[in-house]
């Protein structure tokens, strides 16, 4: 007795697909049945031999075949029984044969070969621009190759914190296939990743592998101030600001030194006096705006960033009598930082335009009886950078557009301001005082001479450490038949690059 295989027909259909669903035929070829992928030509997909004295049948596989169930890594398909045959041939002691078939196609099972994905391990990356982090993801495919990989869980948004109360939510867009994930923060508000938005990070699948990139530094920190609740009249200082934070003392260029002339009226001197348009509280010297006229040229005021003022001559506790007392500028230290802005609250005219100086020192903490003697030695910072917001003013077909420069001594000269304008600056190191001034009279610009305006806000920029944060993701892994596995990883991002994430 001698065993062999058929086919029920040359070329007879094996029922069995490639995972890119080509049909595999079966042949005859020597003592084998080969499946060829398309035609009698096409590549060999399996082979499948028989013993011919035990009848063991064996196969050989060399294409990746699909599974049709995809929830299964673990299911089964066979040739269609009637395709394939068995062939058992009988010879008696003379030499008679006789032959006889059977279908035995599913007996012939080809297994899946589902893939397998993991375990991932996590990343950590310091909150600074140009941190990376690869790992691999630990995928194996199997033969039903190739495989694909693709995020299927991720943070839809993300807030970060700015190293104070101010947050930053970052929305996320998942592209290529959701093989990355970029979060980035939403500027024009259209909720969808546009050219203008500023990506922070992006995480990439790629080559089997997973890259976290952090594309930005933390947001600075913004400290505004608003100058609500500030005593009326003419005072000698302000102090405004949050009691657990950082404060600003605000005087006029020239104020009255009580050490050196006590029962001295202030008014003698520049002083401050607050005006409320709108909704808004501003201040000026010498009347509601900072002039430059031949009777107050280059009016002025110093802005002084401290920290551990007392509370009690802090706005809004400060009343008017104390505000006209050098004494009662009490604070503990200076606050260092790198950028400033200022808002002009009006102009008169309206339209502008205006020119400020804005000048940058680094002091010593002087309070009390000696802030004002302070004001006189302080050491020059240079601006470095500055950025200019302009709020369209028209009066009839009239406008004008801000410009500035960096003079040659490291000051910031701006030029064509108007209502509702912003000027932010940046110095080459940190400072602590600004003075900011009325220019206009001798800009060399004509018609804007008696122009004044006033300043309606203030906002100190710092960077901060920002809080830790901790991402969690789900990587998917699928083989060309449509099986999956999935593993899971996290990103701890190192707010304050001290290797340890605290959530």
């Amino acid at each position: 007795m001698a065993f062999s295989l058929a086919v029920s027909a040359a070329g007879v259909d094996s029922g069995l697909d490639t995972t890119d669903g080509q049909s595999i035929f079966l042949f005859k070829e020597g003592d084998l049945v080969v499946g060829r992928i398309g035609s009698a030509a096409g590549a060999a997909a399996f082979a499948v031999a028989i013993d011919s004295v035990t009848g063991v049948v064996s196969t050989a596989q060399y294409a990746s075949l699909f599974h049709p169930n995809a929830t299964n890594p673990d299911d089964s398909v066979s040739i269609t029984d009637s395709a394939l045959l068995a062939v058992v041939t009988v010879t008696d002691g003379d030499g008679d044969t006789a032959t006889n078939s059977t279908g035995i196609g599913d007996a012939v099972q080809f297994q899946d070969d589902g893939p397998a994905i993991g375990p991932i391990s996590d990343g950590q990356v310091d909150f600074s621009a140009g941190s990376s982090v690869t790992h691999s993801l630990n995928g194996i495919v199997g033969v039903d190759d190739p495989a694909t990989y693709s995020i299927t869980s991720s943070p839809a948004t993300l807030t970060i914190l700015d190293g104070t109360s101010a947050q930053v939510t970052l929305l996320r867009d998942l592209t290529n296939s959701d093989t990355v994930a970029t979060y980035f923060k939403d500027v024009d508000g259209s909720g969808t990743h546009t050219a203008g938005d500023i990506d922070f990070f992006k995480l990439t699948l790629s080559g089997g592998n997973y890259t976290f990139d952090v594309l930005q530094n933390p947001p600075p920190a913004e400290i505004s101030f608003s100058f609500a609740g500030a005593p009326s009249g003419s005072n000698l200082f302000m102090m405004f600001g949050d009691p657990t934070s950082t404060q600003i003392v605000v005087t006029g260029e020239d104020p009255l030194n009580q050490s050196q002339f006590p029962g001295t009226n202030i008014g003698t001197k520049d002083v401050l006096n607050i005006s409320q348009a709108g909704s808004t509280t501003s201040f000026g010297v010498n009347g509601q705006q900072l002039n430059d006229s031949a009777n107050h040229p280059t009016e002025g005021a110093f802005i002084t960033y401290v920290t551990g003022a007392n509370t009690n001559f802090l706005v809004p506790n400060l009343d008017q009598n104390e505000a006209d007392v050098e004494a009662n500028i009490q604070f503990q230290d200076v606050f260092n930082a790198t950028s400033a802005s200022f808002t002009v609250n009006q102009t008169n005219p309206g339209v502008g335009p205006v020119t400020v100086k804005i000048t940058a020192f680094s002091t010593a903490a002087e309070q009390g009886v000696n802030y004002v003697d302070g004001l006189t030695n302080d050491m020059h910072v240079n601006i470095s950078s500055f950025s200019l917001t302009d709020f369209v003013v028209k009066a009839g077909n009239t406008q004008f557009t801000p410009a500035a420069s960096i003079d040659a001594d490291g000051n910031l000269i701006i030029t064509g301001l108007s209502t509702g304008d912003k000027v932010q600056w940046t110095t080459n190191g940190t400072h602590d005082r600004v003075l900011i001034e009325n220019i206009s009279a001798h800009d060399g610009i004509s018609g804007n001479d008696n122009n004044t305006f006033d300043i309606g806000g203030f906002t100190l920029v710092q960077a901060q450490p920002a809080p830790d944060e901790k991402l969690d993701f789900t990587a998917q892994i699928a083989d060309a038949d449509g099986d999956t596995a999935s593993s899971t990883f996290s990103i701890g991002i190192d707010g304050n690059h001290d290797g340890v994430i605290t959530v």
